[in-house]
C-alpha cells in the first residue's frame, strides 16, 4: 500500500526547485565573471585594472592601484619611517570599513600583508630560504640582505639557498620558483 504524501509534500517540491533555479543563475551570472581575468590577483579585473601588476595580498583602491605603495608613499616620495607606512594602512583599512567597501576578513588580510612588509624601512628585504636548492616553495623573511646573502654561503648554508626579493611583504608568501 502506498503511503499517502505529507500535504506540504508538492510545496517542498517546488521549493527545492526553485531553490536550484537560483542556484544555477548565480552559477551561470557568475561564470562570465570567471572568464574576465585578474592575473595580479587583486580583486580588480585587468580590462580596468590601473595597475595590473600590483603585489598580492597588498591593499587596493577601486582602480586596482595601491593605497598605501611600497616602497613610495602616494607622492611618490620614499616612506619617511614604517609607523608612517602603518598610518597609512591602519587609516585606509578604517575608511574603507566605515564606507562598507571592505570586509573584516579583508581588513585583517590588509593588515598581515601591512606588519610582515619591509615598507618604510630600507634596512630590510624580503628573503626567500629554501631548506634544500631544488625545493620549488621557500620560507620567507623579513631580514637584512646581508643574512638573507649569508644563507649561500658555503660554510653556513647546509644545502639550503636563499633569494633576495627586495621590497615587498611575506603575506601571501611569495617564495616560488
Amino acid at each position: 500500500m502506498a503511503r499517502p504524501l505529507h500535504p506540504n509534500a508538492r510545496m517542498s517540491t517546488r521549493l527545492k526547485h526553485g531553490a536550484l533555479a537560483v542556484l544555477l543563475l548565480a552559477v551561470v551570472a557568475t561564470s562570465g565573471a570567471q572568464d574576465a581575468p585578474d592575473l595580479d590577483g587583486d580583486g580588480v579585473f585587468d580590462a580596468v585594472d590601473a595597475c595590473p601588476a600590483t603585489a598580492a595580498g597588498e591593499l587596493v583602491g577601486t582602480d586596482g592601484c595601491s593605497l598605501c605603495p611600497c616602497p613610495l608613499d602616494a607622492a611618490n616620495v620614499p616612506w619617511v619611517s614604517r609607523e608612517a607606512y602603518l598610518d597609512c594602512v591602519r587609516t585606509r583599512v578604517r575608511e574603507l570599513r566605515s564606507a562598507g567597501g571592505l570586509g573584516r576578513r579583508a581588513a585583517r588580510r590588509a593588515w598581515r600583508y601591512a606588519r610582515f612588509a619591509t615598507c618604510g624601512d630600507d634596512t630590510r628585504t624580503v628573503c626567500c630560504v629554501y631548506r634544500h636548492r631544488a625545493d620549488p616553495v621557500g620560507r620567507c623573511h623579513v631580514t637584512t640582505k646581508d643574512l638573507c646573502d649569508a644563507v649561500n654561503d658555503p660554510f653556513v648554508s647546509r644545502g639550503r639557498s636563499a633569494d633576495v626579493l627586495g621590497y615587498g611583504s611575506c603575506r601571501p608568501n611569495p617564495c616560488r620558483r
